[in-house]
């Protein structure tokens, strides 16, 4: 059998305190996403060829999961899930275990996993947008000025998940004129995956101005996954509440992988065709198709 009914939860998690993952396949990410489908975990076990198991990843139509493939192929379903974002599949292989084949496809397979997951050809069309280690003078100088101006941050280890979850539905849904009711199961999953939700909340003079959410997991491998953000728009051309809580929240990640003594891996979901915002924080990073 492809699927292996025997490896658990606790078992996978196992794995990727051995293994760099994303945040998309934290144990606890993942066991969320199939209980809103109303589904046990499901999981498939690599192994090498003395029968040792040297990996897993989860699995949903004879893909690995979660990709952006699901969102078409789970239609309103999909909902239930909130946010999953642009996942680049990384999930645990240990390493020095040689190429191993999936038997599923993984249409965005992480560059970090090539040479141990067999592939069709070298790179996809999609590539993964990872921040790069950049000074950003002129952004770090308006954050000065917002603080001096009565800005404030709230990162999310300083204020209670629904405070931060209720703050992200009004934002969000004022800039892009949507009904809160809509977000409730967004709603719902930052409440209830909140100890692996990395953000900061920018107020002005007390005022909620802006909101980043990510997720994030924490192994080998401090790996930040950018998914959305609310922002109140300005008639002001010098003042980017936008550009300053994207700064802020990646000098938090920066500082917080320092303190822990592991390599920072900040996604910023695909990189589109003409870059956009992208092309100032991060570089390309292609993935590839693995089978």
């Amino acid at each position: 059998m492809w699927r292996d009914r025997s490896l658990t939860v606790d078992r996978y998690a196992e794995l990727c305190e051995s293994c760099p993952i994303s945040a998309g396949y934290a144990p606890r990410i993942v066991e969320y996403y199939f209980s809103r489908l109303g589904l046990k975990p499901r999981f498939v076990a690599l192994h090498d060829r003395h029968g040792s198991l040297i990996g897993a990843f989860p699995s949903l139509y004879r893909i690995v999961f979660p990709t952006a493939l699901h969102v078409r192929l789970l239609g309103r379903s999909m909902v239930k899930l909130g946010y999953i974002g642009q996942p680049e599949s990384l999930f645990p292989v240990l390493p020095g275990t040689g190429s191993v084949a999936l038997n599923h496809v993984s249409p965005t397979t992480s560059p970090l996993l090539r040479g141990r997951v067999r592939s069709i050809g070298s790179r996809s069309l999609k590539a993964m947008a990872i921040a790069r280690d950049r000074k950003h003078k002129k952004l770090s100088a308006r954050a000065r000025a917002f603080a001096q101006e009565g800005g404030k941050a709230y990162y999310t280890e300083d204020i209670a998940a629904t405070e931060f979850a209720d703050a992200y539905i009004q934002l969000h849904c004022r800039r892009w004129r949507l009904d809160p009711g809509s977000l409730t199961s967004v709603r719902e999953q930052i409440v209830a995956l909140y100890s692996h939700v990395h953000g900061v909340l920018l107020t002005m003079n007390d005022k909620p101005v802006a909101v980043q959410l990510c997720y994030r997991h924490v192994g080998p491998l401090y790996y930040v996954d950018f998914l959305n953000s609310g922002v109140e728009l300005t008639d002001d051309n010098t003042v980017s509440y936008g550009s300053i809580m994207m700064l802020l929240c990646l000098r938090r990640a920066e500082e917080q992988a320092k303190a822990l003594g592991r390599p920072l891996r900040f996604s910023y979901g695909f990189l589109g065709g003409d870059g956009g915002y992208k092309q100032v924080w991060t570089d390309p990073e292609p993935t590839f198709v693995g089978i």
